[in-house]
């Protein structure tokens, strides 16, 4: 333990998502300060025992919900919720869905409100303020005056690359950017640049997004790859024996930044008999007028299932040869970890730090869709490789641990601070 973080970090996200990690990694460390979230169970509180009644009283599912809000490795002690921002979320977006309106104003809204409440109520000096993209401005502002080192989860791309590829999707695919943006878009979009402006270091899952924080002006010692861990809960390898045909997975959202078009593409062009390409996932309003059309004119081979209960995907695991992920803005998704789980090889437009090409899947970039369409028939007409790569890729996805995420963020908090260390006392002494 380095004494000078001891009980020195806060960290604030309004989400659950890896941030219960990083919290319960600093806290197992002696690290800890605070940690400020959103809804957040204390069974223990009169409060806690009053919605666990409420929740009790709807069913056992949104009990389990709110179990899921929680984590025994956090001390209740140090855990602020603030409940409110996501609660007006909640209500906001059902009345905007009611009147066809944009939901994503509401979460916009709910960040900018988590983030002021953080930053006058909860945060006071520390050694490193960790703040997550979205909803850290007025947080790395106040952190910053109080002089503490700011760090910034960041799990996705630098948002000026993300733009970049979508003004040249569109204008590859021929559809024009939105005439109208939600509420508050623009905003929204100008926040995250601010909070890059106040930030020290960032923390990132994969290498794509760290080359992209890069190329728009992060030193690269500045931004920290700590892979994150993968909870594949009950997935197991599954027997899929022969059997005819050969169908091709895709799951998420009907969307350009998952790469969808470049796969109707290619379809028509891919030479294997029985070929069917299914896909699950909802269409983005944004872009269901772009990719149904083009689904219903391929016929029979491609199927289109809108959307499963989460609890259902594991059979649509078990029918498929293969699962293809040519994702834009990265690589790798929870889909990946939990279809190389099921031993169902995977075909991905970057690897990144999980699949090392040829060895636990196929990393092919889509600027080369003839590879892609190889790749697909090898593996249509070789069953024993789509066995070994499955094999292979359940055993790899093993090594992506949250015990060994919640390492790395121990050991990236003690790297910060040993070189800020030598760089301010080195400034005493100049």
């Amino acid at each position: 333990m380095i004494p000078a973080l001891r009980s020195g970090v806060i960290i604030a996200n309004h989400a659950r998502n890896h941030s219960y990690s990083i919290a319960e990694a600093a806290a197992d460390a002696g690290y800890l300060r605070k940690y400020v979230t959103g809804i957040y169970y204390k069974p223990s509180t009169t409060r806690g025992r009053i919605i666990h009644a409420l929740a009790s009283r709807v069913g056992e599912r949104e009990v389990k919900r709110l179990d899921g809000r929680r984590s025994d490795r956090i001390p209740d002690d140090l855990v602020s919720s603030i409940a409110v921002p996501e609660l007006l979320e909640q209500a906001a977006a059902r009345t905007l869905s009611r009147f066809n309106a944009d939901p994503r104003s509401a979460t916009y809204l709910k960040c900018e409100a988590f983030d002021l409440v953080v930053a006058r109520r909860h945060l006071d000096r520390c050694t490193i303020f960790h703040g997550f993209e979205q909803c850290a401005l007025f947080s790395l502002r106040r952190a910053r005056s109080l002089g503490a080192i700011n760090v910034l989860d960041q799990p996705i791309i630098h948002r000026a690359t993300l733009d970049r590829i979508e003004r040249e999707e569109r204008a590859r695919m021929g559809v024009p950017m939105p005439a109208k943006r939600p509420f508050w878009f623009q905003k929204h979009v100008d926040r995250k640049y601010a909070e890059h402006a106040l930030t020290d270091y960032v923390f990132v899952g994969l290498e794509f997004p760290k080359t992209t924080m890069v190329e728009n002006g992060f030193a690269a010692d500045r931004v920290f790859v700590i892979p994150y861990g993968v909870d594949i809960g009950g997935y197991r390898p599954i027997h899929r024996p022969a059997r005819a045909g050969f169908n091709i997975l895709y799951v998420g959202p009907l969307h350009y930044w998952k790469g969808l078009h470049y796969l109707l593409e290619m379809l028509p062009k891919l030479d294997v008999p029985g070929a069917r390409l299914t896909i699950v996932g909802r269409a983005d309003p944004d872009w269901a007028p772009y990719f149904q059309p083009r689904i219903a004119a391929l016929g029979d081979r491609v199927r289109h299932i809108p959307g499963i209960p989460k609890a259902e995907i594991e059979r649509q695991y078990a029918e498929a040869d293969v699962l293809v992920f040519p994702s834009l803005v990265g690589g790798i998704g929870l889909v990946c970890y939990e279809a190389m789980a099921t031993g169902l090889p995977v075909i991905t437009s970057d690897g990144d730090v999980v699949i090392r090409h040829g060895v636990d899947g196929l990393s092919i970039p889509l600027t080369n869709l003839d590879e892609w369409r190889r790749a697909l028939t090898d593996l249509a007409s070789n069953r024993d490789q789509r066995l070994k790569l499955g094999a292979a890729g359940a055993e790899r996805v093993k090594a992506f641990s949250w015990e060994g995420y919640r390492r790395g963020i121990v050991d990236a908090y003690e790297t910060i601070w040993d070189r800020e260390r030598v760089a301010r006392s080195g400034t005493r002494q100049s």
